[in-house]
């Protein structure tokens, strides 16, 4: 007030053109230049507020463009030196003076009297006060519609708004450069309040000091704006601000674009519900400004159904949920929130940013995508019930499991989540619909992987060729080893061999159960989380694992002794003579044998723990599965049922020998697979197109599935983990070019 506001866009045309500037709520103080976009004027006393929507846009003719909306907020003069009038004793100083008795403070509507005081101001060199401070008792008349009732001491201090927001625990914001009256009284403290629409009504509010605190009283008289923060008996806590001029600036906590900066005529601290179509319900704790009309004339159940126009600011802590169709309900519980309302007789909308921490229970129980990291929310609401929601952050995929960062958009028709598997720099990006227990996901890849494909397959190919190599080399060993022959003679020869590696394979279960069950303890427990709580966080999974694997090796050390024992019969019977008796106890041996060609073992493991309070004692499936061992191979297993079976026919010698020969013959030839894999390095073969990946998922049931010419074929590796994914593509390319 009383200084001159001057403002000018910058703006130009690339041809030269003449532009012409164009201005919305242009304040009655000011002037505005159509030719060159200035906006200035001095405002004067009575142009003290906030001038709110003020849009500035410029057009060549054709094309035209706009500033974003802004606010100007016209704040009262500095009090002068004049308008004080000490009545008691003043001690001049270099800077002002100490005035001991009574003070009156004229300003111009009324005179404010500080009665019992001991304060020092201070004036600058243009007699502006500049600082105030002491103690005295709080004036029976704070403005024209605020009054004390009875008597009150203060500590009393002039503060500018600037220092006064940089106190969080106030609960309000204000103007930065204005001037405000602080008040802090340590006693109980009743006010007269009056209605800013109705000068003749009024309103008594008594206060107490919080625990341990002291009632705040923010005045400036020459708004007029007050503000109180104290405690109400029975009711708790209380912060209200009123600001006649509407100077109540509300500044969104959370930095969300789509979030109005405006000035309000109230602010009320505490809780809320909040009724739209959107949620469910949604209540928050926190502050809210309102502008133009006050608090109860806001339908707050059905905001946008109200009968007034206006807008509405919240910051605060909220719990909301909403209800997807077709998907389920998500649930917040006290999300941090910023939040405005705009509300008029041709407009209804509502701006919300949350961050939500990352807490598995929001997201419906069925539902795969759980949230990893804090998620930040941005909402826009009508007053059709329409929305949007965009909530961006780290998500975890439970099936398939991966980690991935990304945005899920949830509105009237759908569920849609857009994410980066893996991560940011991941090589694939995925598209997932979310239904009614189901969901749809298309996978896309970049051209780095694309381009690895060919290598991928060549890789697939060179290892099916190592494979081929590996067995043929251990067939050929195995021949010359344990050559079978069918004649009872031949058995007997090659029975010892046989049970000597089926006796190696017995022995070396149960350091394979141990290292299984331990693996799998410490897995269970490293993903055995409840409501946010994981048991790795409070017990030693792998002293918990090592436990377990033991006491499950000894009890396969005990499984074990009679697999071991019938292959030592066995031997011991093959190197015995050859006569009825002895055929007699070598077919039992060679039956018990084929009974036992196969070791199986169910191991069950579980554990009570307590994750604490609000979850309590859960039970944890450590290990849960059937360990199975092949003792004998299949083939050779046929041939001692065969042996079994004929042992009594057999002749003591035989010419006839099975030879392990047909066998190699039966592999791919080498040069079959070595040509394919020179095709492929070479660029000639005729590789199928690689369109995408994806998965689906049912009623829990996972299909997964890659697309090579149009064409899905399923496959068991995970599609969201890119090296998982490039190898099995590559195998699934490189068999059908073998012809599997």
């Amino acid at each position: 007030m009383g200084e001159a506001f001057t403002f000018t866009p910058g703006a130009s045309d690339p041809e030269g053109d003449a532009l012409q500037f164009s201005i919305l709520n242009l304040p009655g103080w000011a002037n505005f230049n159509a030719q060159t976009g200035e906006l200035s004027g001095l405002p004067l006393q009575n142009d003290v507020g906030s001038f709110d929507d003020i849009l500035i846009s410029v057009s060549d003719g054709t094309l035209s463009d706009s500033l974003p909306g802004f606010s100007l907020a016209v704040v009262p003069a500095a009090l002068k030196q004049a308008a004080f009038s000490p009545e008691g004793v003043v001690e001049p100083n270099a800077d002002g003076y100490r005035s001991i008795g009574p003070l009156a403070l004229n300003l111009g509507t009324f005179v404010q009297r500080f009665e019992n005081a001991d304060l020092l101001l201070e004036f600058n060199a243009n007699d502006d006060l500049v600082g105030l401070l002491g103690e005295g008792d709080v004036p029976e008349l704070l403005s024209d519609f605020l009054a004390v009732q009875g008597n009150a001491r203060a500590i009393i201090g002039v503060t500018s708004g600037r220092d006064l927001n940089a106190d969080p625990d106030l609960g309000i914001r204000l103007v930065d450069d204005n001037q405000y009256f602080v008040y802090r009284v340590a006693s109980n403290l009743t006010l007269s309040i009056g209605d800013r629409r109705n000068p003749a009504a009024t309103r008594t509010v008594t206060l107490e000091p919080p625990l341990g605190g002291e009632i705040i009283l923010i005045v400036d008289p020459l708004d007029p704006l007050q503000y109180y923060f104290g405690s109400q008996p029975l009711l708790g806590s209380l912060g209200v601000g009123e600001s006649r001029r509407g100077l109540i600036p509300f500044v969104p906590q959370l930095p969300y674009p789509a979030l109005d900066t405006f000035n309000g005529h109230q602010l009320l601290l505490g809780s809320t519900s909040l009724g739209t179509r959107v949620f469910d319900f949604f209540e928050i704790s926190g502050s809210r400004v309102v502008r133009n009309p006050q608090f109860q004339d806001i339908d707050w159940d059905a905001p946008f159904d109200s009968a007034v126009e206006f807008r509405a600011g919240l910051n605060g802590d909220a719990s909301f949920a909403l209800a997807a169709l077709g998907v389920g309900v998500f649930s917040f519980d006290l999300a941090e929130t910023s939040a405005t309302l705009d509300v008029g007789f041709d407009r209804q909308s509502m701006a919300m940013q949350t961050v939500i921490e990352p807490d598995v229970s929001w997201v419906p129980d069925w539902f795969p995508i759980v949230p990893q990291t804090e998620i930040t929310g941005e909402w826009l609401i009508n007053g059709d019930g329409d929305f949007e929601v965009e909530l961006r952050g780290g998500y975890r995929s439970t099936l398939p499991p991966i980690q991935m960062s990304g945005s899920m958009r949830i509105d009237k028709e759908a569920v849609t989540l857009t994410a980066r598997p893996g991560g940011p720099d991941s090589d694939l990006s995925l598209v997932a619909e979310f239904g009614n227990q189901s969901v749809t996901a298309r996978i896309d890849v970049n051209t780095d992987f694309a381009g690895g494909i060919g290598n991928a397959v060549s890789d697939a190919l060179d290892r099916e060729l190592q494979a081929l190599e590996e067995s043929v080399q251990a067939l050929e060993n195995a021949i010359a080893d344990y050559e079978f022959e069918v004649s009872l003679g031949g058995l007997r020869s090659s029975l010892p061999g046989i049970t000597d590696t089926a006796v190696g394979v017995i022995n070396a279960i149960p350091g394979r159960v141990r290292d299984s069950v331990d693996s799998g303890t410490v897995s269970a427990l490293r993903n055995a989380c409840f409501l946010g709580v994981c048991a790795s966080s409070f017990v030693n999974e792998t002293a918990i694992g090592d436990r377990v694997g033991g006491h499950a090796r000894a009890i396969a050390n005990d499984a074990i002794v009679p697999y071991r024992e019938a292959m030592e019969e066995l031997k011991r019977q093959a190197q015995e003579g050859d006569d009825d008796a002895l055929r007699a106890a070598l077919k039992t041996a060679l039956l018990e044998v084929y009974d036992r060609r196969t070791f199986s073992l169910r191991l069950l493991y579980t554990e009570v723990l307590d994750f604490g309070f609000g979850i309590g004692e859960r039970r944890i499936t450590l290990y849960d599965r059937t360990f199975t061992r092949q003792v004998i191979p299949a083939d050779t297993a046929n041939q001692i049922r065969d042996a079994a079976d004929n042992v009594d026919r057999l002749p003591q010698a035989s010419a006839r020998v099975v030879s392990g020969q047909a066998v190699v013959d039966s592999f791919r030839p080498r040069e079959v697979i070595r040509g394919v894999k020179e095709e492929v390095d070479s660029g000639l073969a005729d590789i199928p197109s690689f369109d995408g990946m994806g998965y689906r998922i049912s009623l829990g049931a996972l299909t997964m599935f890659i697309v090579l010419n149009q064409e899905e074929v399923g496959v068991s590796f995970n599609v969201l983990d890119a090296g998982e994914a490039l190898v099995g593509i590559g195998e699934a390319i490189a068999d059908g070019l073998l012809g599997l």
